[in-house]
């Protein structure tokens, strides 16, 4: 008898709502294959259980470690010193192959018939009207970003210091006032579009090393530089967005964090964002924390399920009141999905500060961390309900932004920073070397 066969008929073995995922299992190869890809076997076990609700009890499904279907063991059978795979973990592979499908799809409709590809309107949103990037943008961007990765470091280094000209600037005068808001208005955009921006390039460490010459040796510099970028907005979704892709990058981030922080308390945050991705990393992060049993924590189901309730309980009365036709299928603030109570959460525009951190942004760790990108962001329908902001709100944000750095500034002690070597990377992320960069003119 063939182990399909075998795995078919013990079937019998689970109730029929598990049956449907145990099929949908058993129908999807690719998926089987990720799930067994993320597990992590041991060498030794050639089978593993995988859970299909509680991760001692079961009901289990066995498969070997090359993809084939041994048997089923029903609710309380033991599944002995099998490694499990559980039901949690099944769904979260589950999740992000089913984004991945989905953005597979997205290219496949932009490109077929020979369409215009349609990352060149989603590149202009993100340049001249960023403060309405939705999730199907950042969907988007995701799709082409092989192609784009380049365009997007790059719009980062030269936006990076005519927006600390403009922040000094008018955090020491008020100028002309025309002149003031097509700057103020400007600089919003720009602090809007460094929240998909930056999550996006560090999500894979590997591609944005080959952006440059040196290779992996000039990735801590991008890297910081990115970091740095994310730190100094104080945008809440920038932030939330750049632990994102921090997580995603994973374990080459830890060293890079640890042996060249930005600010302590920063460093913190993003390191226990990888910690919370990565749980094979959590013993070593723990080890740099103030904190040690501060990521066990946070990375608990019961911690995980108070964040969530938090953020419904915190968007649903104005989401409701603000768009009442996309609430009222949900009914109540508890049957608001995840992605969404923390799209809507981070769409206020809010602003957080270093001393922030542990108070408003450590809570939302445990989601964001495990959201693709483009979840942290508002469905184009939902964004067009809200309204997206005018210049008025553009220009107050701006200012609003510009104070908040000012008075982060005066608390700031001084530090000099060493001079680069003139053949070292310029520190400002170009990925030129100093003397062709911003030593230009050194003697």
């Amino acid at each position: 008898m063939s182990h399909d066969v075998h795995f078919l008929e013990r079937l019998a073995r689970v109730a029929e709502g598990q049956v449907q995922l145990a099929l949908s299992l058993y129908r999807d190869p690719a998926l089987l294959k990720e799930v067994l890809s993320s597990a992590s076997l041991p060498e030794s076990s050639e089978r593993v259980a995988i859970s299909m609700a509680d991760p001692v009890e079961g009901p289990f499904i066995v498969v070997t470690r090359e993809g084939k279907f041994v048997t089923c063991l029903g609710a309380g059978m033991r599944t002995h010193d099998l490694p499990v795979v559980t039901r949690a973990k099944l769904d979260a592979v589950a999740s992000r192959l089913e984004v991945l499908r989905e953005r597979i799809d997205l290219a496949r409709q932009v490109t077929e018939n020979g369409q215009e590809p349609e990352m060149l309107p989603v590149w202009r949103k993100v340049v001249w009207e960023s403060e309405a990037i939705s999730r199907e943008d950042v969907a988007m961007l995701a799709v082409w970003l092989p192609v784009m990765r380049p365009m997007l470091y790059d719009f980062m280094v030269r936006m990076s210091r005519p927006n600390r000209a403009v922040r000094e600037k008018f955090a020491r005068e008020k100028g002309d006032l025309d002149q003031r808001r097509k700057l103020m208005v400007d600089f919003a955009r720009v602090i809007f579009a460094h929240a998909p921006i930056i999550s996006l390039l560090l999500s894979d460490p590997a591609e944005l090393s080959r952006l440059f010459v040196e290779g992996e040796e000039y990735l801590p510099t991008a890297v910081r530089f990115l970091i740095a970028e994310g730190t100094i907005d104080l945008l809440l979704r920038t932030r939330v967005a750049t632990a994102n892709g921090v997580a995603r990058g994973g374990k080459p981030y830890v060293s890079i964090l640890k042996h060249a922080p930005p600010v302590k308390v920063v460093t913190e945050f993003y390191l226990m964002a990888i910690g919370l991705a990565h749980e094979k990393l959590r013993a070593e992060i723990a080890k740099s924390l103030a904190d040690d049993a501060a990521l066990e924590a946070l990375g608990t189901e019961e911690m995980h399920q108070r964040m969530l309730k938090y953020a419904q309980d915190s968007v649903w009365s104005s989401f409701a009141k603000g768009a009442p036709e996309f609430a009222a299928p949900y009914g109540s603030a508890d049957k608001l999905p995840e992605h969404l109570a923390l799209a809507l959460l981070l769409n206020t525009g809010a602003l957080t500060t270093d001393e922030d951190i542990e108070e408003a942004l450590y809570p939302m760790l445990p989601m964001a961390v495990k959201l693709p990108p483009e979840d942290l962001f508002l469905p184009q329908e939902l964004l067009e309900a809200h309204g997206k902001p005018d210049e008025e709100s553009l220009c107050h944000f701006a200012e609003r932004h510009v104070e908040a750095l000012h008075v982060r500034r005066k608390r700031e002690p001084v530090v000099t920073q060493a001079k680069p070597g003139r053949n070292e990377p310029c520190p400002c992320g170009s990925g030129k070397k100093y003397k062709k960069c911003c030593g230009r003119g050194d003697e």
